[in-house]
């Protein structure tokens, strides 16, 4: 018996999965691709554009008065947290722009490979 069933295997999928996992949840995740987080490969132009380098604040006035919506969530996990856990994995990250961050080897493969090794801890 599963306690969470996520369907979709993109970032945000991957990374519910893991979270719950962690939480002591049993979780199923389902795709209906071959390989998983297919998507992200296309991020930053291969690169795997990460997150970006605006603190909180900044982030949620780029979506308008509306982007206050995400206060809560932010708390809880933002971009410096999501650096963290890919820090946790082994995965340096770096800003080659000052504005967004990337894995040090470019690679959304990379981000790929290490989701996939997370998720079978």
């Amino acid at each position: 018996m599963f306690d969470l069933i996520v369907i979709g295997s993109g970032a945000a999928g991957i990374m519910a999965a893991i979270s719950a996992a962690q939480n002591s949840k049993q979780v199923l995740l389902l795709e209906k691709l071959p390989k998983i987080a297919q998507k992200l490969k296309a991020t930053g132009g291969g690169k795997c554009n990460l997150t970006n380098t605006l603190d909180d604040e900044d982030f949620m006035s780029c979506f308008g008065k509306n982007g206050r919506f995400m206060s809560e969530a932010l708390k809880e996990f933002n971009h410096k947290d999501l650096i963290s856990f890919f820090e946790s994995l082994g995965i340096s990250c770096v800003s080659l722009d000052k504005k967004r961050y990337f894995p040090v080897s470019k690679s959304s493969q990379t981000i790929i490979d290490a989701l996939h090794v997370k998720m079978k801890t």
